[in-house]
């Protein structure tokens, strides 16, 4: 497990818990559940996500936990895995990547099929941005989605994302680059 260093970001290597879920940061031993959880629903992920694909093995889940990993001590992305706090399965992943030359944070998240529409991502998405805005390092965030991803505009909606248009060239999925609906949240004010 990563320990917090002496930056303000330190905050988001701390697992937060809502009400039905606990938001942690991948360890290694998460490689199994990932895996089932992913090819349990690779055909309604791989429609949105360019990395959910039909080939999609046990190692492409140990390689991204260690990814992940790398990513939460340099600072450079903080992914949560999603847990339900009743049974402890894991339902989806949320997370803070990909920062812009303008330092804006992207906010991803994906649930498995059998949990969507529950309100998961909406709730994990809260959280983290309670965390991000907490830190006071973060100053805006970003949630970009393909055009035709109608559940993750919801989310962004119902997240209080402000609507800042289309943006071309963003997501890549099944090797082309796609335009992006762009919500944000500005915690510079």
């Amino acid at each position: 497990m990563l320990e917090p260093t002496d930056t303000r970001l330190h905050a988001l290597l701390v697992p937060v818990e809502t009400q039905r879920l606990l938001l942690r940061l991948p360890c290694a031993e998460d490689a199994e559940a990932l895996y089932r959880t992913v090819r349990g629903s690779q055909q309604s992920l791989s429609q949105f996500l360019n990395w959910c694909t039909r080939d999609y093995a046990l190692k492409d889940a140990i390689a991204w936990l260690r990814d992940a990993e790398a990513a939460a001590r340099t600072h450079t992305g903080f992914h949560y895995l999603l847990f339900e706090r009743l049974t402890g399965d894991l339902v989806g992943c949320c997370g803070l990547s990909d920062v812009d030359p303008s330092g804006a944070w992207n906010l991803g998240y994906w649930v498995r099929k059998q949990s969507e529409g529950r309100g998961y991502a909406s709730e994990a998405v809260h959280a983290v941005l309670a965390r991000a805005r907490q830190t006071g390092d973060i100053a805006k965030v970003e949630i970009r989605m393909l055009l035709t991803n109608d559940a993750s505009q919801r989310v962004a909606i119902k997240s209080g994302g402000r609507y800042e248009g289309v943006r071309d060239h963003v997501i890549l999925l099944h090797g082309q680059h796609w335009p992006a609906l762009i919500y944000a949240h500005d915690f510079s004010t």
